[in-house]
Order: structure tokens, then C-alpha cells, then sequence
């Protein structure tokens, strides 16, 4: 079976995974990345977060101090309902018209807006769903389409990047997002028919149920990405998907985690195909 480990090692678990790759001996330094402990540091601990009034006394009191910051992090960053709702419904609207003007089309999200790993603020992905079209000519065609429409119930002009490998608009909605307090408006950014990619978002949501230590990680991991601008595939850096498959190896190969796509050929799961890539991987938390 597919078991989670017990959440209550958040702590542990954290720093076993992301702050000790090997073991280390006895001689060894601190972790060179935790300040050390200062008697002026503990003076000032009073009005400070549960994680800011640990004792700063070895490294491994030191690592679960780290990994409470990144956990209290990850759950600043999470949206707000309210957040959540805007968004929602501005995908809820932009479907509507598109229906009206592309009849049988579906907005379809993918990325971190389908995982539950969005932040207020960042780009929203979003696969238009268009039965019979193919190829690149087509796909830009149906984009104008989309442009058009956009421009005719919003009055805007969304950003044309039809050059991209994965020929996509860009648009960001003429109402403001300040009420919810994220400081900016997120973009929409929609493609075409991006099937393999809304796959993909369906196996990071798999391993995500699977291990529940992963969302705060991503989430972490994510935002230190972007504010290092090393999270930009355009501009010769990482993927955020890549970061993604990335810190899932790590769980595997340090926490167990096993490879649901791996079960799904042991188990004898169909072969399912989606633009040439075989996509299955196991759901079945009975198996394994």
C-alpha cells in the first residue's frame, strides 16, 4: 500500500530531508547557513514567534528552528478564501464568454492553480479545451479567437506570445486585486489544447496527497526560486515544474516516496497516452 508518513514530523522531517543529505559526524561543524547563537540574540526573543524563542543551541535544535520558519512561511503564503474566490471567478467568467464565442470549448486550469500550490500574485495556467484542433496554424488561429473575445467583454488586450514553444496569451484582468491585499494582479495565462501539461499538474496533485510534507517545500522553494529569478524556463533557468520533479526525487530518494508512475507499470495499469508521453501513474492508495 501507499502509505503517508505521520504528519506530526513535520519538523523532523523537514530537516532530515532538505538540511542533512548525509550524515554527519560528531567533529563536523554547524551548518554553516544557521547563525549562531548569540546571548544579545535570546535577549531580544521576548514578542517573537514560537519558531524566534527556540534556544539556539546545537545544530539540531537550530534545524527544527529552521524548519518551524519554513512551515510558519508556507502558511503565510497560502491565499486567503477571499483570494481564492476572486480568482475562481474571474476563471468562472472568462469560460463563460469563451463558451459563448468557441462553442463546446473548456477552460481547464492546470500548474500550481490545480495543485493547490498558487500564491496570490503569480500567473495563473489556464488550457483551453478545443475538440479537432491541431498544430501550431490552428492553435494560434483559436488564440485570436480568444483574444477577441477577451478584448470585447473586458476592453483589454491580452499579450500576444504566439512565438513561445507552447503558443499561449497572456492577460491580466482589468479589476484590481489590491483588496486582497496581494500588491499586484496576477495574469491568466492561456494556451491551447496543453493536454500533457494538465497531466502533469494531475501527478504533482497525486504525489501531494501521497506525502503531505511536499506542500510546504514546494511552496518554500517556489517563492526563494522567484525571488532569486532562478524560476523562469524563457530565461535559461528552472522551470517551476522542474523544481517540482526535483524536490519530489529528493523525497524519494531520501523519505521513501515511491514512484507512483513506477507502480502503475508494476501493477499492469493500461498504457495512457497523452501527445506521445506514456502519463499513467498509480491513484490507488490500496496498492503498492
Amino acid at each position: 500500500m501507499l502509505r503517508t508518513k505521520p504528519p506530526s514530523a513535520l519538523s523532523f522531517g523537514l530537516c532530515r530531508l532538505c538540511l542533512l543529505p548525509q550524515a554527519r559526524s560528531a567533529t563536523q561543524a554547524p551548518l554553516a547557513w544557521v547563525p549562531p547563537a548569540t546571548n544579545a540574540g535570546r535577549e531580544q526573543d521576548e514578542g517573537r514567534s514560537n519558531c524566534s524563542r527556540a534556544k539556539d543551541r546545537g545544530p539540531s535544535v537550530r534545524l527544527r528552528h529552521l524548519t518551524c520558519e519554513v512551515e510558519e512561511l508556507a502558511a503565510r503564503l497560502l491565499p486567503t478564501e477571499e483570494q481564492l474566490k476572486h480568482r475562481d471567478e474571474t476563471v468562472q467568467e472568462l469560460e463563460h464568454h469563451l463558451q459563448a464565442a468557441i462553442p463546446g470549448c473548456n477552460l481547464v486550469p492546470f500548474g500550481s492553480a490545480a495543485t493547490g500550490l498558487w500564491v496570490p500574485g503569480r500567473d495563473v495556467d489556464l488550457s483551453l479545451k478545443v475538440a479537432g484542433v491541431r498544430g501550431r496554424i490552428e492553435t494560434k488561429s483559436v488564440l485570436h479567437r480568444v483574444a477577441l473575445t477577451i478584448n470585447r467583454f473586458s476592453g483589454e488586450k491580452p499579450e500576444n506570445r504566439l512565438s513561445a514553444k507552447m503558443p499561449l496569451l497572456r492577460w491580466i484582468p482589468p479589476t484590481s486585486w489590491e483588496k486582497d491585499g496581494t500588491g499586484c494582479d496576477p495574469s491568466f495565462d492561456i494556451t491551447v489544447n496543453n493536454d500533457l501539461a494538465v497531466e502533469n499538474s494531475r501527478l504533482v496533485s497525486a504525489y501531494l496527497a501521497v506525502e503531505p510534507l511536499l506542500k510546504p517545500m514546494l511552496l518554500v522553494i517556489k517563492t526563494w526560486a522567484s525571488a532569486r529569478h532562478i524560476n523562469d524556463r524563457s530565461e535559461g533557468t528552472l522551470s517551476s515544474f522542474a523544481l517540482t520533479l526535483m524536490t519530489i526525487h529528493l523525497f524519494q530518494r531520501r523519505h521513501g516516496l515511491p514512484s507512483l508512475q513506477d507502480l502503475a507499470i508494476l501493477h499492469g495499469q493500461p498504457l495512457h497516452e497523452v501527445q506521445e508521453v506514456d502519463c499513467r501513474f498509480c491513484t490507488d492508495e490500496r496498492s503498492g
